[in-house]
């Protein structure tokens, strides 16, 4: 059988009946469609260097405000754990997550050690985690991010400390960068 053009074809019974014969299967379309390849080759590579220009190998784990200059450090570690929740004390106030918690000049007034919204909200957070796992949250789920000005007073950092301790997350990473980087940079965790 030789060839032929695709498009539709009707069975032998069929082929010399005047409704579905040879003269309603001819169309006036061209039954070839040429594929332009020079330009789909030019899309696919902006793509792909798209892609590869705004990807980040480590992965961006901390949301970075504005309002808060990181300190640097000498000897920075790269953050292994990405899924990790994050404390931010910036000059006016301290937030969890996306939550205000605490304003940071009564924190800094405060006689008490703990800072007790923060401490309900990690709570919260811990048995939410464990009530999903299953199980009680072992080492890995007890870390977390503190992000601080540079500014900061350590009275109000210690308080934050104790409250996530108390709350029962132990490993506290503190995000900073690096000193022979530049400040645009993501920032990387120091233990």
């Amino acid at each position: 059988m030789p060839i032929q053009i695709p498009g539709k074809r009707f069975g032998k019974r069929l082929a010399h009946s005047r409704v579905f014969g040879k003269s309603n299967m001819q169309t006036s379309r061209p039954s070839n469609v040429e594929l332009f390849l020079t330009p789909l080759v030019d899309m696919f590579v902006i793509v792909v260097l798209f892609l590869m220009a705004n990807f980040s190998a480590t992965g961006e784990v901390l949301s970075m405000r504005p309002d808060i200059r990181l300190p640097e450090a000498a000897n920075p570690l790269e953050m292994q754990n990405l899924d990790v929740p994050a404390v931010i004390i910036s000059r006016t106030d301290i937030v969890f997550e996306t939550k205000v918690v605490a304003n940071t000049e009564d924190l800094e007034k405060a006689e008490e050690l703990s800072v007790p919204l923060l401490k309900q909200e990690l709570e919260n957070q811990l048995k939410a985690l464990e009530a999903r796992m299953g199980v009680e949250a072992g080492e890995g789920f007890r870390d977390i991010n503190l992000q601080a000005d540079q500014d900061i007073p350590f009275s109000v950092i210690k308080r934050v400390m104790y409250t996530c301790a108390a709350a029962g997350y132990y490993n506290i990473n503190f995000a900073v960068l690096s000193e022979d980087e530049s400040k645009a940079r993501a920032p990387e965790i120091s233990l």
